[in-house]
């Protein structure tokens, strides 16, 4: 499963203070979740975090428990749906 990663994303190092990053799960492009930043950064493999520093916006595949939980701790004023 894809996830995209957007605005307010850090490049090089992660910023302080923790910012919440726009992550859009799976492709879809209608609104995305906010996340934390440094929660996001902590889930991901170490290769995952090199790639993510690498670049001003990023596409990781992750399992479809990630993207679930993804999903469960971001913020979106649209209904959170459950993939399956």
């Amino acid at each position: 499963m894809e996830i995209h990663v957007t605005e307010h994303k850090s490049r090089g190092a992660l910023k302080v203070p923790d910012y919440a990053v726009r992550v859009f799960v799976d492709r879809d492009y209608g609104y995305g979740y906010f996340v934390s930043e440094h929660a996001l950064f902590e889930m991901l493999t170490e290769a995952q975090q090199v790639q993510y520093l690498a670049t001003d916006d990023v596409k990781l595949d992750v399992p479809i428990e990630f993207a679930q939980r993804i999903i469960d701790i971001g913020q979106t004023p649209y209904q959170k749906r459950r993939l399956s």
